[in-house]
């Protein structure tokens, strides 16, 4: 969970002192620590099981450019 860079991006607002979420604060700290643990250890386990690091990033030729249908639609009708 990052923090934005500013007011349009994705991430968690920046928490001042004067800010509403204060007092969410440690709870936030504690969430991220918790999130980096599980990301740690996901990235342990997939790495014992694939024998593999997990890459950081995806270069630009593996990226899929469209999005991947996996069935074809069937209409669906109330009967």
């Amino acid at each position: 969970m990052a923090t934005r860079r500013n007011v349009t991006s994705k991430g968690l607002p920046e928490i001042s002192s004067k800010s509403p979420l204060k007092a969410l604060s440690d709870d936030l700290t504690d969430m991220r620590a918790h999130m980096a643990l599980v990301l740690r250890e996901w990235e342990k386990d997939n790495s014992m099981v694939y024998f593999e690091a997990v890459p950081r990033s995806i270069p630009e030729e593996y990226k899929i450019k469209k999005g991947l249908m996996m069935m074809k639609p069937d209409e669906f009708s109330l009967e």
